[in-house]
């Protein structure tokens, strides 16, 4: 965005500058609210919209009562497996590992929209049968790693029972990914608002309430046996705010569409 950066005295130059500054303002906040908007429009099945299958939604019950088969499906000419279990905040990490794992991996997933990975019975049906369905494809893939992540309760979540049951089943390791960072708004509609002034990091509407979460979380964590931490937070932020952008591009770079869903191009 040099047009914002840009400093000329002629004044011949400075007022049409002046007018594309603030076209380009425009331009930028259309976009981004445009974002922002489609996002409310389609609530709680946001994923639907042009990344729905980087969420990977076949592998979702709050959709559907039968899970596309390849979900949960081995495919032994690959020889590893992670296999992904939690809530949106679980779906969120399906394409970076697709895309960045290497080729004899086998990317496995059953996670649900608002529905935490758990040993106990869930008021909602579907979460139940989510969990339930879980953990019984994992006793019959035995996958080497399971990830768990979602989007509360972090500091409730019974991590020590989870990985006993896990490695009772022959899982090899357990990761619990930590929380991403969160934002009072959404991030487009922060981003809009702040354009001018806006770098790749920042603090405006940042939620102050998961950092600390986030170091509680990683220290719960640390205790229990055979479990291991990913600090997500810790690789998005530090003294200077949160990324918001991962490119020059404040619309195409933008690491999350809403409050705290990862877009693509940061899973």
């Amino acid at each position: 965005m040099s047009v914002f950066l840009a400093s000329l005295t002629l004044e011949l130059l400075e007022k049409p500058l002046k007018l594309k500054a603030t076209i380009r303002g425009l331009i930028l906040s259309m976009s981004l609210v445009g974002l922002a908007g489609c996002s409310v429009f389609l609530g709680a099945g946001f994923t639907d919209m042009h990344f729905a299958g980087t969420y990977r939604e076949e592998c979702n019950f709050y959709h559907t009562s039968v899970l596309d088969k390849s979900c949960y499906t081995r495919d032994y000419s690959k020889p590893r497996s992670v296999f992904i279990w939690g809530d949106s905040h679980a779906q969120q990490l399906n394409y970076g590992l697709t895309k960045e794992l290497p080729v004899g991996w086998q990317v496995l997933q059953v996670a649900s929209s608002s529905c935490r990975a758990s040993l106990s019975s869930d008021k909602m049906q579907y979460c139940s049968d989510s969990n339930e369905f879980a953990l019984s494809t994992i006793s019959a893939v035995k996958p080497d790693i399971v990830i768990i992540a979602q989007n509360g309760g972090h500091l409730s979540q019974e991590s020590d029972r989870l990985v006993l049951k896990l490695r009772s089943l022959g899982v090899g390791h357990v990761l619990f990914v930590g929380p991403v960072p969160q934002w009072t708004n959404f991030l487009p509609r922060l981003i809009a608002r702040n354009a001018p002034q806006g770098g790749p990091r920042s603090q405006v509407g940042l939620n102050t309430d998961i950092a600390p979460i986030n170091t509680q979380y990683a220290k719960k964590v640390s205790t229990v046996p055979g479990a291991t931490y990913i600090d997500v937070y810790d690789l998005f932020c530090d003294s200077d705010g949160c990324l918001t952008r991962l490119g020059p591009d404040s619309v195409q770079d933008i690491t999350t569409l809403d409050y705290g869903h990862l877009m693509p191009i940061a899973s």
